[in-house]
């Protein structure tokens, strides 16, 4: 969570930089101020990354939700002793969070075509698979330095959300080819 939020804290000081920079920029004479344009079209694309990295914390409360109602309800109707029960019960209840996750994102989150539908379900099952295994990994270093169980956690499960919302949003929902832009002038 402090990675996060170290990480919007010096967006908005990079924000504040560049702002600052535009303004002392000479402009010719009657021309719209380009730095106020720059600065309105920045400001769009920073509301735009702030609301999409919103939706997808909130899409993981639901799917955070669904998965364990889903445990739960699979170990009330079938009780079981066993590890394993216990184990497939998980997996099945994690996947259908990673299907809701898909359809919350696709359609909600990143506003993507149903273009190339199974692809993308593919890379997305992917990024959450290596995802869980970071989140894993995470814990088990972080404990075995010591670390409070609590902020393991926490600090495993940013590790975890930075690793999916990044490669969601580049990868997995990416609307078209990142072209360069070519200006005349």
């Amino acid at each position: 969570l402090s990675v996060i939020l170290k990480a919007f804290k010096e967006l908005f000081e990079l924000k504040a930089v560049f702002r600052q920079g535009l303004n002392e920029l000479p402009m010719p004479h009657g021309a719209a101020p380009r730095s106020r344009l720059i600065l309105q079209d920045e400001e769009i694309r920073f509301d735009r990354e702030r609301s999409s990295v919103i939706k997808f914390s909130a899409v993981g409360c639901i799917n955070t939700f669904i998965d364990w109602t889903v445990y739960f309800t699979i170990l009330r109707l079938f009780p079981g002793e066993s590890i394993l029960f216990y184990s497939v019960a998980k997996g099945f209840s994690y996947l259908c969070g990673i299907v809701n996750s898909f359809f919350l994102n696709r359609y909600w989150t990143f506003k993507t075509p149903s273009e190339k539908e199974g692809s993308r379900f593919l890379k997305f099952t992917l990024v959450n698979t290596v995802g869980l295994g970071i989140n894993s990994a995470s814990i088990y270093v972080l404990l075995h330095f010591n670390m409070s169980q609590l902020m393991a956690l926490f600090l495993a499960t940013s590790i975890t959300f930075a690793f999916n919302f990044t490669l969601s949003k580049l990868w997995v929902f990416r609307k078209d080819k990142v072209v360069a832009k070519i200006t005349g002038g």
